[in-house]
């Protein structure tokens, strides 16, 4: 979802999981966003968690596409790959700074999407510390229905980071609330001033 924020100078958009389609969809809000002149973007990333590599290499093109990596991926025996980014269109990349919300909800492929766009972006995250879980997982079908979710790798940041078991720290702490959506007015806030105040 994707709308208007701050008398239409921040754009807003909100990733509630990350299906095949998942990337066209952001990048067809991304699209309006532009078109409406925004200043800068608020990326709503809480709550979402699982997903797979690929799918979330797609959902950061438009931010990162084809220079930076996503992540790292560690396999048995300390085998290390660098998830790349595919290229974008240059009329299709996100060139505005952009302020990530994120929760205790936000684990796995939410967490390395956070990450990456801090490390890579300078990125603000605001909101609470994320769940830690980077590890990555492959889901097999069964012929009767049901699948079998194997763990079959650890995924590092960019640059190295390991935060599984302790989770991402944010730059600005907001607790949630019962009443208003105080992690979200915060990240309106810094997103209006550049993602600097």
């Amino acid at each position: 979802t994707s709308s208007l924020l701050e008398g239409d100078t921040v754009g807003y958009a909100k990733i509630s999981c990350l299906s095949r389609s998942t990337g066209a969809e952001l990048e067809s809000a991304l699209a309006e966003l532009r078109s409406r002149n925004v200043r800068s973007l608020v990326l709503d990333l809480r709550n979402l968690a699982g997903g797979e590599v690929d799918t979330t290499a797609e959902v950061a093109k438009p931010f990162l596409a084809g220079k930076r990596a996503l992540g790292i991926e560690v396999r048995s025996r300390n085998r290390r790959s660098v998830i790349a980014i595919p290229q974008a269109a240059e009329a299709d990349r996100w060139k505005t700074p952009i302020v990530v919300l994120v929760n205790a909800g936000t684990a796995r492929m939410g967490e390395l999407l956070a990450a990456a766009l801090r490390e890579n972006r300078g990125a603000r995250l605001v909101g609470e510390r994320t769940y830690g879980d980077f590890a990555e997982t492959t889901l097999i079908d069964q012929r009767d229905g049901s699948a079998v979710l194997l763990t079959t790798g650890a995924l590092l940041t960019s640059k190295g980071g390991n935060y599984s078991g302790k989770g991402l720290p944010v730059d600005v702490t907001v607790a949630s609330t019962a009443q208003g959506d105080a992690q979200l007015k915060e990240a309106v806030r810094l997103a209006a001033t550049g993602g600097r105040g």
